[in-house]
């Protein structure tokens, strides 16, 4: 009996990162997200646009406190995806994941999520067929042997 192995790909967005509708864009902290957040309609809460500069706001880092700028902004500075899959995600897989060409980082969520970040010069749709059809190939064949 052959399982259906599921991917499901969601692009990643900036979670702090919003734009007024007067175009002043905002980064969410816990000061200011009681009323920043009832004052934004649904068709503003993006981050796609380029013209967006994070202004303001700090992270702490193991080398220290970082002002938050388009430099610092990590969702601008990587193409990240996360994979939602309804099969465990096992050191194999993962390792799977990692070696694929264009992968230039990953992170495993939970037992059926895991994130990646694609290279700038490579594009996500081959990248993506390319840890499906490797996963499905591996975990047939670990099926195929315990039949």
């Amino acid at each position: 009996m052959n399982k259906e192995y599921k991917f499901i790909w969601q692009h990643c967005k900036n979670p702090f990162l919003f734009k007024k509708d007067y175009g002043q864009t905002i980064l969410l902290s816990a000061d200011n997200l009681d009323e920043a957040l009832p004052e934004l309609p649904e068709e503003e809460i993006s981050a796609d646009s380029e013209d967006h500069e994070m202004v303001g706001g700090m992270i702490y880092t193991p080398l220290g406190v970082l002002p938050i700028t388009e430099h610092t902004d990590m969702f601008k500075l990587f193409n990240f995806w996360m994979c939602h899959t309804n099969f465990n995600i096992s050191r194999n897989v993962f390792n799977i994941v990692c070696k694929t060409q264009g992968v230039e980082a990953a992170h495993v969520f939970s037992r059926y999520r895991f994130r990646i970040a694609i290279g700038k010069a490579f594009d996500f749709k081959p990248t993506r067929i390319k840890i499906q059809d490797s996963i499905k190939k591996y975990l047939e064949s670990r099926q195929n042997k315990t039949e």
